[in-house]
């Protein structure tokens, strides 16, 4: 054995055994660190590679938002049905999109969320607008995009140029959102937007000035409207309209209540159907809302759960009990006439006019539209020679207010046979316009409402020559006042009633639509709305001068007057023949 070595001991320098185990534990220590940062390092690019990837694709994208649902909770946001639909209008480049919504479906959440992609993918310096009703829900919306902003991940949080309570401009690209109330449209004025979201147009003050100033601010790729109904008539209705006119640049989506998977109540399961419905009308009786069968102490075994109308409801929409069953609590709740503006299952019932309406749906029902599209002047009939025909005119001031409406009238068929409307020309100018008209029409007795500008008018046609105006016995002109205004809109409601004019053009017929009684019980019109009720003025004025206009020979009866003087010739005796027509 050689010197200076140990049987079984190890040569100087060799590392011992408990050496080689800690040496190799810290290799598979750093061996694994290693690995553990290798696979951090490819999941965070996937990661980023991933979350770039979805900013191409607004539904990924969409699904990275959270929102409080109903009961407060904070989730993701997934789109339901109605929101998906939202969306495909939304990414449709060609047209702008318009929405008449039951309440609570989400538009205004998924409108909001696609316009937030819109606006942070953007590369561009873009400008997305909200505006609505109120300043209030403007910041409601404006708030749903800094919810949006914080639920995105961290890495993909972008630096603000600017952030307040009203704008959010990010620093890289200069893209900004703002929002306003409706009510403010000359701040509109100060922006070029890119995206315009408009939020209860029907509730905006003003709205077709509105959107007058917001097509003119718009630049770019999308005007997006999205409302519940206001009343007969409103701003929505008359876009809507055109759209069946197939006029503007809609895409227009219409959501029933129904079609919203959230409305629905399960029906109670203590009771039987019967006892159900007795509770339910106990509950109306209670509340003053019916004298009916329990007041009566009819019994009730032999009825149905459902009455006549929700049985012919639920099988024309296919609707399941627990849905019918939601829609009567809630009528309970509303009553009828607001559930249906409320919660609509068409876009009619939307529209369902109220008790206030002054020409009612059963007044008007019989009444065609005709569609006039050859501008300020249509001519519907050709004058007839030696026919009788009077002229009615509501006058304006011309400077692009109110209409100045001139409605021509045959005397045997009582329909309107030409209308004139227009709101730029200046009352003397109207003047020639309504002679040139009359003179047309075997030069035809006119009567102006004096009120305002209207006596210009008359007083440029006596300058003119023109002498077959309406004049009283004391040969004064007419005045619209509060004494004769209920009694010729009582008598045009009793003209459509009777089926004496059955005929109209769609802008008056649209406003006979609006006409209202106030609280005070007069006679009143929207404010806001793109006509102003002029030519219902001029329809009831025509009617009035009607009656000033002989017939000249029995054979120009119409039917309906022929029959009327039969029935009184008849009721008064052969020998008291009264020839007035």
């Amino acid at each position: 054995m050689a010197k200076g070595t140990k049987s079984g001991g190890r040569k100087k320098g060799t590392p011992n055994k408990e050496t080689l185990r800690l040496g190799k534990r810290d290799k598979q220590k750093a061996s694994l660190v290693k690995a553990r940062a290798a696979l951090k390092l490819r999941k965070s690019k996937g990661t980023v590679n991933t979350l770039s990837s979805i900013f191409k694709d607004p539904v990924k994208f969409i699904s990275l938002l959270e929102i409080k649902n109903k009961k407060g909770k904070v989730v993701k946001l997934k789109p339901n049905q109605e929101q998906i639909k939202i969306l495909a209008s939304l990414e449709d480049g060609t047209r702008d999109t318009m929405v008449l919504k039951a309440r609570q479906i989400g538009s205004t959440t998924i409108v909001s969320a696609w316009l937030f992609w819109k606006w942070y993918t953007s590369k561009e310096p873009i400008t997305v607008v909200l505006l609505s009703h109120k300043l209030s829900s403007a910041k409601h919306i404006y708030g749903m995009y800094r919810k949006f902003y914080r639920s995105l991940p961290k890495q993909l949080q972008r630096p603000f140029e600017i952030n307040t309570a009203y704008e959010m401009k990010l620093l890289d690209t200069g893209a900004s959102v703002v929002a306003m109330s409706a009510g403010g449209e000359g701040g509109l004025r100060s922006f070029t937007a890119n995206y315009l979201h408009i939020s209860e147009f029907a509730f905006a003050p003003h709205p077709d000035e509105l959107k007058a100033t917001a097509l003119a601010a718009l630049n770019g790729n999308k005007l997006i409207i999205e409302s519940t109904a206001n009343f007969f008539n409103d701003a929505l209705h008359q876009e809507i309209l055109k759209y069946d006119r197939n006029e503007g640049n809609w895409d227009f989506l219409f959501f029933p209540w129904f079609a919203h998977e959230e409305y629905k109540m399960v029906m109670p399961r203590t009771t039987t159907a019967i006892e159900a419905r007795l509770d339910y009308r106990k509950a109306l009786f209670e509340k003053g809302q019916t004298s009916n069968e329990y007041q009566d102490g009819l019994s009730f075994d032999k009825l149905d759960f459902w009455d006549g109308d929700e049985q012919e409801y639920m099988l024309t929409y296919r609707l399941t009990p627990e849905q019918m069953f939601w829609r009567r609590k809630q009528i309970e709740k509303f009553g009828t006439i607001q559930f249906k503006r409320e919660y609509p299952g068409t876009v009619d019932e939307a529209y369902t006019q109220g008790d206030s309406i002054y020409f009612t749906q059963n007044d008007i029902c019989k009444v065609k539209s005709l569609p006039l599209p050859n501008g300020t002047y249509n001519i519907i009939t050709p004058p007839v020679p030696e026919r009788p025909y009077a002229v009615g005119i509501d006058v304006s001031s011309g400077v692009g207010a109110d209409d100045s409406v001139i409605i021509v009238m045959d005397k045997v068929t009582y329909q309107p046979v030409a209308v004139y409307r227009g709101n730029t020309i200046s009352p003397a100018e109207l003047a020639e316009q309504a002679t040139a008209i009359a003179t047309t029409y075997n030069k035809a007795k006119i009567l102006v409402e004096s009120n305002g500008f209207g006596g210009v008018v008359i007083n440029e046609m006596k300058h003119i020559g023109y002498r077959n105006v309406w004049k009283t016995t004391k040969s004064k002109d007419w005045v619209t006042n509060a004494q004769n205004k209920p009694m010729m809109f009582e008598e045009l409601r009793q003209a459509f009633r009777q089926g004496v004019i059955h005929t109209v053009d769609k802008i008056t017929l649209g406003e006979l639509r609006a006409f209202f009684v106030n609280d005070r019980g007069n006679i009143d019109f929207p404010k806001g709305l793109p006509s102003h009720g002029d030519g219902v003025i001029a329809l009831c004025l025509a009617l009035q001068c009607l009656k000033a206009v002989p017939l000249p020979t029995r054979e120009f009866l119409p039917d309906w007057l022929r029959k009327a003087r039969k029935e009184k010739i008849t009721n008064t005796g052969a020998g008291k023949r009264h020839r007035r027509y």
